[in-house]
């Protein structure tokens, strides 16, 4: 199991076929937060956010585990 993930996810739609299932293959893999960051736009994080825990990725971002 993947506890988090934190990337660009080269995902350019809400509803591509690609996004979906990118968003299922997540939500049956990670447990923890998804951090889209670069290559992944508004619509595709609003479908993936949908299904996971995701989160808001920018400058200064600390993360503590």
């Amino acid at each position: 199991m993947i506890k988090s993930i934190i990337g660009g996810l080269h995902l350019f739609s809400g509803n591509s076929q690609q996004t979906l299932a990118t968003a299922d293959y997540l939500k049956q893999n990670v447990d923890g937060n998804i951090y889209p960051c670069h290559c992944t736009n508004l619509a595709a994080k609003f479908a993936l956010h949908a299904q996971l825990s995701v989160h808001e990725v920018g400058v200064g971002l600390t993360l503590e585990w």
